[in-house]
Parts: C-alpha cells; structure tokens; sequence
C-alpha cells in the first residue's frame, strides 16, 4: 500500500513528456517519460556523492505492479541498460551539470533460433 501512495504522490507531482527524452533541472520535480514501451516517472535528489536518481516505471500494457531503479550520477556520468522483459529498447540516464536526461531508443533485436 505504502509503495502504491508514495507512485501516486509522484505521478501527481510529474510533468507528462511525450518525446524520446526528458530532461529535469530542478531536485524532486518529477517528469514523466510517456513515449516508450513503460511508462516511467524520473526524479533527483542532491547527495554528497552526485545527483541520487529515481526511476518508477510500469509496462503500458501490464498490469504488474511500479518497478523501481535509483543510481548516483556525478556530474558527466551516464548510464545505458535495458529493463528486464522489455528487449528492443535502450534506456540512458546521463546528467550535466545541473541537469539529469533520461531518453529511450529502439534498438534492432535478432532472437537466436535453434
């Protein structure tokens, strides 16, 4: 319940972005990226170490529920990765200087074939 509270606060609180990417200036203002396989709202906090980036995010066409990843990014860090069960779909976080980009990709995928 408390998981399900703390996606709503976040939703209410995010911008909605219909574009391959995002990008966040200001700490704990959440934008939401709605182009893409999932529905994914990103926000930042300061920390000593960098910018502690998060991320919540569900399969537009699941009914499963909020998956959550965090990292830290120093400035001119990024970071490239898929989410797991969505193949085809490339995720980068990077952050310069006081700004955090999120984008997504599609990426060509070849299934192997016995």
């Amino acid at each position: 319940m408390m998981k399900l509270a703390v996606t709503a606060a976040l939703l209410s609180l995010a911008t909605a972005a219909q574009a391959e990417d995002i990008q966040l200036n200001t700490p704990m203002a959440a934008t939401t990226m709605i182009d893409g396989p999932v529905d994914m709202t990103v926000y930042f906090m300061e920390a000593d170490a960098g910018f502690d980036v998060t991320a919540h995010y569900l399969a537009r066409h699941d009914s499963a529920e909020t998956n959550r990843l965090q990292m830290t990014l120093a400035d001119g860090d990024s970071v490239h990765f898929g989410l797991p069960g969505h193949a085809g779909t490339l995720y980068t976080f990077a952050r310069d200087g006081e700004t955090v980009k999120v984008s997504h990709a599609r990426t060509w995928q070849q299934l192997a074939r016995n």
